[in-house]
């Protein structure tokens, strides 16, 4: 699809390392086929909601982000299903980490990523304790907290359904105005925030530049 110019959604992880997602979005680029990443949590109805406020100001600047996904740690299940909290951080807080610092223990993770110019944001993977939301996100205003899970008035499926639905109506309005609803930029981030963490947390919890995975 992308050789032919066509839109096309790549499911996570796109290009699998930073390297090859660089790739991927150089050829969409170079055939000028518009191209969708992203994680499904980017469409629930609280993220929406969240950019919204982010948007209009009314509450400040977002201070930093708190994003959980419940479920046990692994290495393997990071690289994958990881990107769905880092999708979370960089959609809310926008592209420009710096670095990441990822500690483990037994079935949680957790992960810090720094700004040069702003509070760092924070990932858990396995939060312990809590009732099962399946993933949790935190909204840190100047003015106000803000924080949601998938469900719609307490009911996960519908909010499921809310945020699939969504995804998939972003994709068709980029195939109608081929205009792409994510910039690339974020795209390469999350995947250079999952190998940084991993090659974090191989190191003893080093702070790891983004630029040393990119």
């Amino acid at each position: 699809g992308l050789e032919k110019g066509l839109p096309t959604f790549c499911d996570k992880p796109i290009g699998e390392t930073p390297a090859g997602t660089r790739r991927i979005l150089e050829f969409a680029r170079k055939n000028k086929a518009p191209i969708m990443s992203s994680s499904l949590f980017r469409h629930e109805w609280g993220t929406e909601a969240a950019l919204r406020m982010r948007d209009a100001g009314e509450f400040g600047p977002i201070e930093y982000v708190i994003a959980s996904l419940q479920g046990g740690y692994s290495h393997d299940a990071w690289m994958v299903y990881g990107q769905h909290p880092a999708w979370m951080v960089v959609t809310l807080m926008g592209a420009g980490a710096e670095a990441v610092s990822m500690y483990a223990r037994e079935s949680d993770c957790h992960a810090l990523v720094t700004y040069p110019d702003r509070m760092p944001a924070e990932i858990w993977y396995g939060r312990p304790g809590g009732d099962f939301y399946y993933n949790h996100t935190e909204v840190h205003f100047q003015k106000k907290k803000y924080e949601y899970t998938p469900a719609i008035e307490g009911d996960f499926w519908y909010g499921h359904h809310y945020e699939m639905f969504r995804m998939a109506a972003t994709f068709r309005e980029m195939a109608r105005t081929r205009i792409e609803p994510i910039p690339h930029e974020e795209i390469l981030e999350v995947t250079a925030i999952i190998h940084a963490a991993a090659k974090s947390r191989q190191e003893q919890g080093r702070l790891v530049r983004l630029e040393e995975v990119l």
